[in-house]
């Protein structure tokens, strides 16, 4: 019996730690950290909106992962700064030069995704490697079957 309560205790503590690990920064310091890495002034208490969005979507009731991943959180944090740094960009963002909670809405988005560090994508100039996930694409039947679908629609129309 002794030893059952002794695995028990153990399998506790080890699902615990990993809660703690993903939970590990408080609300506040997740503002804080928004605020301090910033490239724009944040209004509207946005750094507090988007650190909710970020501790919400680390739930473990919403991301399965996100306990066994210790850096899901500050990769996060760097995801939604990094999204706050497009948005800045005159060239290839919008120019901004502050945030809000309505301007910025590629950071808005990006506040509520948990990062997976385990999925990788790598795009080169000769082809796309999702990994080990399944994509499908549509057969060719299909495109001639959708191409002929559109004909018989634009002959049915001429004939009015």
């Amino acid at each position: 019996m002794q030893i059952s309560k002794t695995i028990f205790f153990a399998a506790v503590c080890t699902l615990l730690a990993g809660v703690a690990r993903a939970d590990s920064l408080s609300f506040n310091q997740v503002a804080q950290e928004l605020r301090a890495g910033s490239v724009l002034a944040l209004h509207q208490n946005v750094a507090g909106l988007w650190a909710d969005n970020l501790l919400a979507a680390q739930d473990p009731a919403v991301c399965d992962y996100c306990a066994a991943e210790a850096d899901s959180l500050p990769l996060s944090i760097a995801a939604v700064l990094k999204a706050i740094t497009i948005e800045a960009d005159p060239v290839y963002g919008f120019g901004l030069t502050f945030c809000d909670r309505t301007n910025c809405w590629l950071a808005n988005l990006q506040s509520t995704i948990a990062i997976d560090d385990r999925v990788s994508v790598v795009i080169t100039p000769s082809f796309i490697d999702f990994g080990n996930v399944p994509v499908s694409t549509g057969e060719p039947g299909v495109f001639l079957l959708v191409a002929a679908g559109y004909l018989v629609l634009l002959a049915t129309r001429r004939g009015k």
